[in-house]
């Protein structure tokens, strides 16, 4: 089992550190806080993770959005 750092889980993912936190928060990702050098730090299971990435996968702000016609 790897753990990651907020930084790595960040790289990984491809998310921001908010929406991290935001998944970690409603429960959706489960994270440990253990203490570090500088204070409690966020690890976070490398699978979970990944399995969080494909229920929510990120959208590109640059394609094009459907656009929807009502009839």
């Amino acid at each position: 089992m790897e753990l990651l750092n907020l930084a790595q889980a960040i790289k990984a993912s491809g998310v921001s550190e908010k929406t991290l936190r935001r998944w970690i928060k409603s429960g959706r990702l489960t994270a440990e806080l253990i203490e570090g050098p500088k204070g409690r730090e966020y690890r976070i299971n490398a699978d979970d993770l990944s399995r969080v990435r494909k229920l929510s996968p990120l959208k590109s702000r640059s394609e094009p959005q459907p656009a929807t016609v009502e009839t």
